[in-house]
């Protein structure tokens, strides 16, 4: 009669661990698709994304692909060496917002306009929704996506048009 109620048990815990471990199987590959998809769309955007630590320095952690799009072949990989190329490259009329920005005394709230040299020295219009990062009161990083605005004109014109 034991071996009976051992069997049944024994045969519950089977089943209920093959049910467990196949729903957190069905779930990772949930899971691993959301991820790759989430991927897929930052890494092919035209506006690109940054993560920017301001203290206490100033250096990029992350710019997606698309900022070489726009500053050049390389220029990514020279950003994170140094983010100098950041108080280089912007509009001199537009340097105190920089400088504002990375000090945490900008309203974050809306987008933030520069002009910023492409990789044909170029000065072209940016729009940036940057979210400030505090740790211990203090301002961290920032993140944010920069988007073009000549592409936006554009389209809206072409919409006025048709």
């Amino acid at each position: 009669m034991i071996f009976c109620y051992g069997f049944i048990i024994a045969s519950l815990l089977w089943t209920i661990l093959f049910f467990f471990h196949k729903t957190m199987k069905r779930k990772k590959t949930e899971l691993s698709f959301t991820h790759e998809s989430f991927v897929h769309i930052v890494e092919n955007t035209n506006d690109f994304i940054y993560y920017a630590q301001v203290y206490p320095e100033v250096k990029f952690k992350y710019l997606s692909p698309s900022a070489e799009n726009f500053f050049g072949k390389g220029s990514i990989a020279g950003a994170l060496v140094s983010a100098d190329v950041a108080f280089m490259d912007i509009h001199p009329d537009d340097y105190h917002i920089l400088i504002k920005k990375i000090k945490g005394e900008l309203d974050y709230s809306s987008g933030i306009i520069q002009r910023w040299k492409d990789s044909e020295g170029r000065y072209r219009w940016f729009e940036e929704y940057a979210t400030p990062i505090f740790e211990n009161g203090k301002l961290a990083a920032l993140q944010g996506v920069c988007e073009i605005l000549m592409i936006k004109w554009n389209y809206r014109r072409n919409l006025n048009i048709e």
